[in-house]
């Protein structure tokens, strides 16, 4: 799709935008005739056609915005979705024409009248729709809807009956798969989820310990880990570990006035930590050995989540690598054991009871 601006500096532009390079120009090929050379207007044009951050914002809340309102959607309505949302009329009808004027420092050079101009507006807006579609696609958002420009896609299903038969219309809302393709396969061996726990199951039992916000960060941190955002994953598993000594905490009977101040504001997760641990250990809720264990791992989830959440620190390879596929799986493979010794720590401190000796 190339912008029409002239005899002047058609030739420049439609090869700059078309081919979406940089604004450099071939000595070549502007040495034709009646072609200037005009390096400063095509970075000009590239610069008004190329989408900024807040276009994208507005890109995404337009596309999402007009995915819930309907099964599918065409691109070329979010595309003037976008454009009214910029206060420019819809792109049918409009001039193929982009207005540029003489400079006034240098005569037989160009510049544009407007960066805003309707039709470069329409290439922003192609290019920002494309852009957030291929985000959301990456992000497991969107998929592929049935149908052309012109109508959502239908099947027609055939009858039969003793008078005769016939067929009628239904609409077929399915994502669309690629053409021609009869067997799907998992990406190299499936690895790391064929290890993994499902969801369901790696929540059983866990209900009182973390409580519906509890249960929630770990179902999104499993989603998380499964679309490659291994630093959420790790930030939520970590999330439902601090939700989890909350709950211990609730449990401590005449609790102190610090740990008490820390469970009603719910920060200071480190005092409600080292709280129960001491409880615990004075009572002989459970061995000393788990109790080094839980408090160890409550530690790691604690660092993790800060320095996921606080990037004001130096670059750490070690704490990076946490938050990498393998780091962010190590963890969710271990959280289920780790979770468990918590909830049955609760069911001891909730009943007052000690552990049974050993051996």
């Amino acid at each position: 799709m190339c912008v029409r601006v002239g005899w002047a500096v058609a030739f420049v532009l439609c090869e700059q935008l078309c081919e979406m390079t940089t604004c450099s120009l071939d000595a070549e090929r502007t040495s034709l005739p009646g072609v200037y050379d005009e390096p400063d207007l095509v970075a000009a044009v590239v610069s008004a056609v190329t989408p900024a951050g807040a276009d994208l914002i507005v890109g995404r809340e337009v596309v999402l915005r007009a995915l819930t309102q309907g099964s599918t959607v065409r691109v070329m309505d979010l595309v003037d979705a976008w454009l009214n949302a910029q206060g420019v009329s819809s792109s049918s009808g409009m001039s193929p024409d982009v207005r540029v004027e003489r400079r006034q420092d240098h005569p037989s050079k160009f510049a544009l009248m407007s960066d805003a101009d309707p039709m470069l507006m329409t290439h922003k807006a192609d290019r920002v729709i494309a852009q957030v579609l291929a985000e959301l696609l990456a992000e497991g958002v969107v998929t592929f809807g049935r149908g052309d420009a012109h109508n959502v896609q239908s099947d027609s299903i055939r009858v039969r009956h003793d008078g005769g038969s016939g067929a009628f219309v239904v609409p077929n809302s399915a994502p669309l798969l690629p053409p021609n393709v009869h067997r799907y396969q998992l990406v190299g061996a499936g690895k790391p989820f064929e290890e993994l726990l499902p969801t369901v199951e790696m929540l059983v039992g866990l209900a009182d310990l973390l409580g519906a916000r509890g249960e929630a960060a770990v179902r999104e941190s499993r989603g998380a880990l499964a679309q490659g955002l291994y630093l959420a994953s790790a930030s939520l598993l970590a999330s439902a570990s601090e939700a989890a000594w909350f709950t211990l905490g609730r449990a401590v009977p005449d609790p102190t006035s610090r740990l008490r101040d820390a469970v009603d504001s719910g920060q200071q997760v480190a005092v409600v930590i080292e709280a129960v641990v001491e409880h615990a250990r004075r009572v002989r809720a459970a061995p000393g050995v788990t109790l080094n264990e839980l408090l160890a791992d409550a530690h790691r989830f604690r660092d993790i989540r800060n320095y996921a959440l606080h990037p004001v620190e130096d670059h750490d390879a070690d704490r990076e690598s946490w938050l990498t596929q393998t780091g962010a799986t190590v963890l969710m493979l271990s959280a289920r054991r780790y979770l468990v010794k918590l909830a049955d720590l609760l069911d001891r401190l909730n009943a007052g009871e000690s552990p049974a000796p050993s051996g």
